[in-house]
């Protein structure tokens, strides 16, 4: 693929969380490419009660435990 066919494309991002998910937060909040060079589609955590499934809920990203 060329340099320039890189930069139009998208890529989809799945995030990994066992907590509270600041990594995500930290994307979602501060990031200035989210949507232009990126695009977070999902999510997986290993833990049924942890806090950050509320923050991937809220932000309507798909979640799978």
């Amino acid at each position: 693929m060329r340099k320039e066919e890189m930069k139009k494309e998208i890529m989809r991002v799945v995030v990994l969380f066992s907590g509270n998910a600041s990594s995500l937060k930290y994307l979602l909040e501060t990031s200035p490419n989210i949507n232009q060079s990126y695009k977070i589609v999902g999510a997986f955590t290993d833990r049924k009660d942890a806090p950050g499934i509320k923050l991937v809920k809220g932000a309507g990203i798909k979640l799978k435990y």
